[in-house]
């Protein structure tokens, strides 16, 4: 159940959300250190079946680093992460930003057990007349906004 979900869902982020299509290439880099990732990179093999595959834990760095180079703007790159991928100085998500790539990245998928890896799957389900109205509506508030306050837990967060 929870895999047929987790490639229901990851193959409507990339659809919907990445308007992903066989002609762009991609790469996810991934590792299996988690029941977690072992399910999302379960997922993205089947919504994703022209993908290069990179196991972040059995490859160099400068192997993955160079695999980003065969890309072109938009295409798409996934990262699991049981915990979060280091690659020396080299800030990743950074740099896949600057090259204009489609980047979704899964980190801290070990801190996740039980019930909470159903409730992460149930989380990547995107409905687009809910969030493609949402967040401009947000946008627009913001925007207008001269003070922000975010309250929970009894703390406040106030900023300009």
């Amino acid at each position: 159940m929870q895999q047929q979900q987790a490639i229901k869902n990851i193959s409507d982020i990339l659809s919907v959300v990445f308007n992903h299509t066989d002609d762009q290439s991609c790469i996810v880099v991934y590792d299996l250190n988690s029941p977690l990732s072992e399910i999302l990179t379960e997922a993205y093999r089947v919504a994703l079946p022209k993908a290069q595959f990179i196991d972040f834990d059995k490859t160099d760095p400068q192997i993955i680093l160079d695999s980003f180079q065969q890309l072109k703007p938009f295409d798409f790159v996934a990262l699991i992460q049981t915990t979060n991928f280091r690659l020396e100085s080299f800030r990743l998500r950074l740099e896949l930003f600057k090259r204009q790539l489609k980047v979704i990245e899964h980190p801290h998928l070990g801190r996740m057990n039980g019930s909470e890896i159903q409730y992460y799957i149930d989380s990547l389900a995107y409905d687009p007349n809910y969030y493609r109205k949402l967040g401009p509506a947000l946008k627009t508030k913001i925007d207008q906004s001269t003070i922000c306050q975010i309250e929970t837990g009894g703390e406040t967060l106030t900023y300009s």
